[in-house]
């Protein structure tokens, strides 16, 4: 059973074990980045110690790659497929700073354009510190924040940080299958 946590300030989002993005496609966060370049193409190769004619582009955008990767192909019967995403620290950070600004677009949207108050009519984006709010998503929202959206909403498992690039892939071990 998932244990409820009532959030009364942002700092407490720390506690949190999950960060939930409804309805939302990983392609939303992919602005703003550049697209992929043979730097890429060759750590994959290294990282996955395999030749260049295996590692096929499959989106420039998304940065999302298909690896044939002979070396896992344990039980020597056929070539292992899959697919991964490959970023550098700087599309990370912008992943990152594209959640900040979604999660400041979903605060407002939640917020009413007036209240009464005992008659008093008050407007609540009228007096909100826009720069206190987007400073405390943006402390809210780290770097590893960023990396658990790209697993979740991306559909694959966050594999290391290689050469200053950071990896997922959705490999399946074949013993386990």
């Amino acid at each position: 059973m998932k244990e409820i946590l009532n959030i009364t300030k942002f700092t407490e989002w720390n506690s949190l074990c999950e960060f939930q993005i409804p309805n939302v496609k990983i392609d939303e966060f992919f602005y703003n980045i550049k697209l992929v370049g043979n730097k890429y193409t060759k750590t994959l190769v290294d990282y996955y110690k395999t030749y260049e004619q295996y590692v096929d582009l499959l989106d420039k955008k998304k940065h999302l790659y298909k690896i044939s990767d002979l070396s896992g192909d344990i039980l020597g019967t056929e070539r292992i497929v899959f697919k991964c995403y490959i970023f550098d620290k700087d599309d990370v950070e912008n992943i990152r700073e594209n959640l900040v600004d979604f999660a400041i677009s979903e605060f407002y949207s939640d917020i009413p354009d007036s209240l009464d108050i005992f008659g008093i009519k008050l407007k609540p984006l009228s007096f909100i510190d826009k720069e206190a709010l987007k400073y405390t998503f943006q402390q809210s929202i780290t770097f590893d924040t960023a990396l658990n959206v790209i697993s979740t909403l991306g559909g694959m498992v966050y594999e290391n940080e290689y050469q200053g690039y950071y990896i997922w892939s959705n490999k399946k071990d074949k013993l386990t299958e």
